[in-house]
């Protein structure tokens, strides 16, 4: 028997979202719960998931678009994120560089 998946669950930017968010997860992980940073990526990167989701969820074209600009927007806010993390000193901005490319694919 396999298993169904929705239809979001097929697309390859969804995967790569959910290994780039745990793999950011692990590292935010690390930091300082007392900093806004850590509730700011954990709402970002779960922001960028469900609007990714919502996306291939809707039927009209403006709706789906909509939809994937927030989850762009979401994915922009982790990339900042660990950008400022970089800055000040919480992860190496070489680590950081790596993640945000995984985020913010070229």
């Amino acid at each position: 028997m396999t298993k169904e998946r929705f239809s979001y669950q097929n697309l390859r930017v969804y995967e790569d979202m959910i290994r780039a968010i745990s793999i950011g997860e692990e590292v935010a992980s690390g930091w300082d719960s007392v900093y806004a940073i850590v509730d700011h990526f954990a709402r970002a990167s779960e922001g960028a998931l469900l609007c990714l989701a919502e996306s291939s969820r809707k039927r009209q074209v403006p709706a789906r678009m909509a939809a994937a600009g927030h989850s762009l927007g979401s994915i922009l806010e982790c990339a900042a994120r660990l950008e400022i993390s970089a800055i000040r000193g919480g992860i190496s901005l070489d680590e950081a560089d790596k993640l945000v490319r995984l985020l913010v694919p070229k």
